[in-house]
């Protein structure tokens, strides 16, 4: 599997790029369909997991716990995942994995962007998997039965997707299991917006509210006195604050955004230069060059050599 390391800015830390492209490659079992994959992580496995290195996938995941504690950090917010919870994660996320306890018990469903689209679980005409995938809540905990239910769809699209004689009505199969899978997640999320109170902390909205801002906006707006101007407060309460609950400042978060975006895209050999500095809204390629340098160490066109020597 190719493992792709970054290096950003003030960090000690680096994020590694994985592509689903990547892992369903290096998995000796093959597939049917190239554009999801089930995985499993219990104690035979969980060595295996990346602890404290954070990761940037292409896809869309869908994380359930059915024993144990799952302990990560998504997009600079710490959750505690234990049985019943479930982490819904998107190709904008940076996951880190701080701790899995030993009798660990996860099923794990990821997806691409473009077989989410060409499924097209759709509900008046909204990708009902996307809007759901990158909705702004990432943890959603349910009971043991929409658990099960949950497990049990997963599991019959893992059989679907291995090696065999395709069954009749093969493609339908997989489309409704995954209609099933999604609207039972769709009516979870939409109970707990319905239960949920308002966040009591002023603080933690605010972060919130500009980590979600800075989600959707990173790529066209990289001023952090316009994010202040959206939210209404000024640029130096927005940094202590931001700062405070993330332990980063406003800067650094939407720079991890747009180098972790550039990452994805220089990982995708046909889209060129132009195309990512357009993608990412900046003037021109020496600017960008000079920003992704500062950051990573390498030139755009050096780190895309690195990558293409590594495969």
């Amino acid at each position: 599997m190719i493992r792709t390391l970054v290096k950003l800015e003030n960090a000690m830390k680096s994020v590694f790029f994985l592509s689903l492209e990547d892992m369903i490659a290096s998995d000796i079992r093959k597939q049917k369909f190239n554009g999801f994959k089930v995985s499993t992580l219990n104690h035979e496995n969980s060595d295996d997991v990346f602890c404290n290195i954070p990761i940037r996938m292409d896809c869309f995941a869908i994380t359930i716990v059915t024993q144990g504690i799952l302990r990560l950090r998504n997009n600079f917010s710490e959750y505690i995942l234990q049985q019943g919870d479930i982490y819904l994660g998107s190709p904008s996320n940076v996951v880190e994995f701080l701790e899995v306890s030993s009798d660990i018990d996860v099923v794990c469903f990821l997806i691409s962007v473009d077989f989410s689209k060409k499924i097209g679980v759709n509900l008046h005409g909204v990708n009902l998997l996307e809007s759901v995938l990158t909705g702004k809540m990432s943890q959603l905990s349910v009971d043991r039965d929409v658990q099960d239910r949950l497990v049990m769809y997963i599991k019959h699209l893992g059989q679907l997707n291995s090696p065999g004689e395709a069954k009749e009505f093969h493609s339908e199969i997989v489309n409704t299991t995954l209609k099933l899978m999604t609207y039972e997640i769709g009516a979870a999320l939409k109970l707990r917006v319905q239960n949920e109170g308002p966040i009591q902390d002023r603080q933690h909205q605010v972060a919130f509210d500009f980590i979600n801002l800075a989600i959707e906006r990173f790529k066209e707006n990289k001023s952090i006195e316009s994010y202040a101007a959206d939210l209404f407060i000024s640029r130096k309460y927005l940094s202590r604050v931001v700062k405070e609950v993330t332990g980063m400042t406003p800067a650094q978060i939407v720079n991890q955004l747009v180098i972790a975006e550039a990452i994805t895209l220089l990982n995708i050999f046909n889209y060129t230069m132009t195309a990512i500095v357009d993608e990412l809204n900046y003037v021109d390629m020496p600017t960008f060059s000079k920003f992704f340098k500062r950051h990573v160490g390498l030139s755009p066109l050096a780190y895309r050599q690195s990558v293409r020597t590594a495969k």
